[in-house]
Formats: structure tokens, sequence, C-alpha cells
């Protein structure tokens, strides 16, 4: 915790201002050891909070190895969020169930509340429950704005959102209040070319499409599910429990 407080800290001092509300940079006066001071920590443990990242997903624990055509060097850097974040581009990760595309948004997320960055990790479909709640309660477009707070919104699982106007126009509304603004990070099990069945017709699907891949960093996570290759090497291993959060593939 101490060396993320710093590492915030620092790296803070040289971030540059975004258009919208100020972000936490994590900043502020350090003690006369050059330690973060309980500002900073309650800020940090703060904006932890409010992301709602998934337990135990850091890129430490990520495995690279099981996953070749990400490259680590791309991920770090993406990981210091400066350029991306400040001009409102997204992060796109694609692949099958137990690639690994949730472990890697929530390690992104975690690095980035770590550089003093406000970030938000939801699950689509729950996201988009919220927001038509909001619509039906006239609060829509309020709603909306608040998200505004965060630098990025993390989506997770977009392919599970039911193909419904209702739930899915509120989506559209996001993605393009969002648009060149805020920035995105959305992870799908599906191409775009299987996006008809997120958005109910054509037109907004590629409209959607459009705005999310304008600026936008896309990898692609095409491997076997760990949870698969986990399941068989403990089956090799007479049950014993994997050792990694991913499996490696020793072949």
């Amino acid at each position: 915790m101490l060396l993320h407080l710093r590492i915030l800290f620092r790296r803070s001092q040289n971030q540059r201002p975004v258009t919208g509300p100020s972000p936490g940079s994590g900043g502020g006066p350090l003690d006369l050891g050059g330690r973060p001071t309980k500002r900073d920590r309650r800020r940090f443990e703060r904006h932890l909070a409010e992301a709602r990242l998934p337990v135990g997903k850091t890129l430490a624990s990520f495995d690279f190895a099981a996953v070749p055509m990400v490259s680590k060097a791309q991920v770090m850097a993406l990981a210091s969020g400066d350029s991306w974040l400040d001009n409102g581009a997204n992060l796109l990760l694609f692949g099958p169930p137990g690639a690994g595309k949730s472990h890697l948004a929530a390690a992104l997320g975690l690095a980035l509340v770590e550089t003093g960055r406000r970030v938000l990790f939801m699950r689509t479909g729950d996201l988009v429950q919220r927001l038509q709640i909001a619509r039906r309660e006239l609060d829509l477009e309020n709603t909306i704005a608040k998200l505004d707070k965060y630098h990025l919104l993390i989506l997770d699982d977009i392919a599970y959102v039911s193909k419904d106007q209702a739930e899915t126009s509120v989506l559209f509304e996001l993605i393009g209040t969002r648009y060149e603004r805020r920035s995105l990070l959305i992870t799908a099990n599906q191409p775009f070319g299987e996006w008809g069945k997120v958005f109910p017709d054509h037109a907004m699907t590629l409209a959607a499409i459009d705005r999310l891949v304008h600026h936008a960093t896309i990898l692609e996570m095409n491997v076997e599910s760990y949870r698969r290759r986990a399941a068989l090497e403990r089956k090799r291993g007479a049950g014993r429990p994997p050792t990694r959060a991913t499996i490696k593939d020793n072949t």
C-alpha cells in the first residue's frame, strides 16, 4: 500500500489536467520523510473503494505468457494512462470466455487508480439496469453526467446485455455522451460482426462501433479458457490446485 501511494504521488505531479471534473491526482504535501501523508492515503483508499474493482486482479498476477498476442510493454504503457485518458480514447478487449479479459481490465483499473485516476468497474448489465431506472425516474441525463467524474468507466461483459430497445438505448446514450470526452474500457466475448446481438438495429450497431473505435486501442485475446486449462492441469496433477491465477501452456 505504501509503495502504491508513493507511485501515486510521483505520477500525479506530472499529470496533465483533463476536461471535466478535476482528477483525484493523489497529490498533496508529503511529510518531512518524503512519505505519503494521511491525506494521500485517504484519497487513495476512497478512490480504490469507489472503483469497485474485483479483489486480487493485478498486473503482477496476470500471466502474459498465456496470452502471447498481448504485448506486456503496451499494457504497461496503457497503465500509465496519461495520453489516452486525457484524450478520451477507449480500450477494447476481445476474446472468448475465460481468456483473462476481466482480469486484465481490473488490473489496468487498479494501476490507474494508483496514478491518481478515478475508475469505476461494473458489469455492463448492472450499469444498464441503473441507467434504465434513472430514465424511468426522468433522471438519465443527470445520472450519466455524474459518471463524468470517472476518467475510466470499465464495462465488463457487454455481450450479456439483452437485445432490448430500452436497455440498449441507454447504453448507446452513455457511449455517445462519453465520446471523445471520457474513456471506456469494454470487454466483449463477441467480435464486432456479432454486435447485432447487443443492439436492436443495424444503424445503432454501426453508430456505437464507430464511436468506440474512432480513438481506441483494441486487444484481441484469442486463447483457450484458462479455467478449462486449470481443470485439465488439476486432473493431470491428481487434484493439486494450480499455483497461478492463469495457467501457463507448457507445450
